[in-house]
C-alpha cells in the first residue's frame, strides 16, 4: 500500500507540475481515487506536526480580556490548522455549488479529486521549504510563499476549468467568489492549508 501511496503521489505531483490540464481531466480515471485522499490527509498531518514547531502569541492588544483570550486562542497553532483545513472544505463545497448553478456540466467528483489532489504540491513545497530555508534569507523564503500560494490558486482555477469544461472567465469567477470571503477572514492559509507553517 505504500508503495501504491508513493507511486501515485510522485505521479500526482509530476503531472500537476509538468501538465496540469491534462492531469486534472482525466483526474476521475485515477484507478484509486482514495489514494488522493490519502494524499490530502498526509499533507494535513505535515501541517499538523510543523504547527507544534511554532509558539502561540498572547494578545494583550485589546483592553477586555475576554477578546484578548479570544484572540490568544485563534492565534494558537493548532486552532489555525482546523480553521485553515476546515475553510479548505468549505471551500471546496461552495466552489461545488457555485458550478452546479453557473455551469451546463458540472461533476462534483472530478472536481473535487482535483482540489485535493492539489495537495500534494503542499507536501513538495513543505520538504522544498525545509531544505531550501536553511540556505536562503527570510525576504527571499517570504516571496517564494507568496509565489507559493499563486501558484496554488492558479491550479485552483485549472481544476476548475479543465474538470468542469468550463471557459477561463466562469472559472476565475466561480474560484473569486468562493475563495475572497475565506482569504478575508483567515487569510490565504484558508484557500492553501497546506502551505501552513510553510519556512
Amino acid at each position: 500500500m505504500l508503495h501504491k501511496l508513493f507511486v501515485i503521489t510522485f505521479s500526482l505531483l509530476k503531472g500537476i507540475i509538468a501538465r496540469p490540464a491534462k492531469n486534472f481531466k482525466k483526474i476521475e480515471i485515477i484507478e484509486h481515487e482514495y489514494y488522493v485522499y490519502y494524499i490530502f490527509l498526509l499533507s494535513a498531518l505535515i501541517a499538523f506536526i510543523k504547527s507544534f514547531q511554532r509558539k502561540g502569541q498572547t494578545i494583550n492588544f485589546f483592553p477586555n480580556d475576554l477578546a484578548n483570550n479570544i484572540m490568544s486562542f485563534l492565534g494558537n497553532p493548532q486552532v489555525q490548522w482546523f480553521v485553515s483545513f476546515l475553510c479548505y472544505i468549505l471551500l471546496i463545497s461552495m466552489t461545488s455549488l457555485l458550478c452546479s448553478k453557473w455551469l451546463k456540466r458540472y461533476d462534483k467528483r472530478s472536481l473535487k479529486l482535483c482540489f485535493l489532489s492539489i495537495s500534494v504540491i503542499g507536501i513538495f513545497l513543505q520538504v522544498l521549504f525545509f531544505t531550501f530555508s536553511r540556505f536562503s534569507t527570510q525576504e527571499v523564503v517570504h516571496v517564494l510563499r507568496l509565489g507559493s500560494f499563486f501558484w496554488i490558486i492558479t491550479l485552483s482555477v485549472a481544476a476548475i476549468k479543465n474538470s468542469q469544461d468550463a471557459s477561463w472567465f466562469k472559472s476565475i469567477i466561480i474560484y473569486m467568489f468562493s475563495a475572497i470571503p475565506i482569504v478575508l477572514v483567515v487569510g490565504l492559509t484558508g484557500i492553501a492549508p497546506f502551505l501552513l507553517f510553510l519556512d
